[in-house]
């Protein structure tokens, strides 16, 4: 029916194509996102979120910890203790995976040199940056560069 109470025409094509699309789109939704309300995402603050979103800007990144820290309106050891409850992560932590995330682009979309690579994303030692890098993808950059 429609909103005057006449009954609408679903055998159309269109309209059934329609009606499949948005049970298709509810079950999906059902089955992906489950909204657990005791899911730490769901819980987070405010102000982690905007902290959060801050700390992917590159020249923030750069500056790691600390910008994080001057970022925070709370202290050092309370953001370390909500990150982690909420996140799994020390900000450390957090910081390198965003700082990878960061590497694997450039990788992907530069011909920059590696060590470049390395001091754009806020790593000031070359072999630390590797060790992770290959922590997390099981490759060296320049063998990762290689297979995209």
């Amino acid at each position: 029916m429609d909103t005057a109470g006449k009954l609408v025409n679903s055998s159309h094509p269109r309209h059934a194509r329609y009606h499949a699309q948005c049970v298709i789109a509810l079950l999906l939704e059902d089955y992906f996102f489950t909204y657990d309300e005791k899911d730490p995402w769901n819980q987070m603050p405010s102000w982690l979120s905007e902290l959060l979103l801050n700390m992917s800007k590159i020249e923030n990144l750069q500056e790691g910890y600390e910008k994080m820290c001057e970022l925070a309106p709370c202290s050092p050891s309370h953001l370390c203790r909500l990150l982690k409850q909420i996140c799994g992560k020390t900000p450390t932590q957090y910081i390198n995976q965003e700082r990878l995330k960061y590497a694997v682009y450039l990788l992907a979309q530069t011909d920059r040199e590696i060590l470049d690579i390395c001091e754009c994303c806020g790593f000031s030692n070359v072999s630390h940056f590797y060790h992770l890098f290959r922590e997390q993808f099981g490759v060296s950059p320049a063998k990762f560069r290689k297979t995209i």
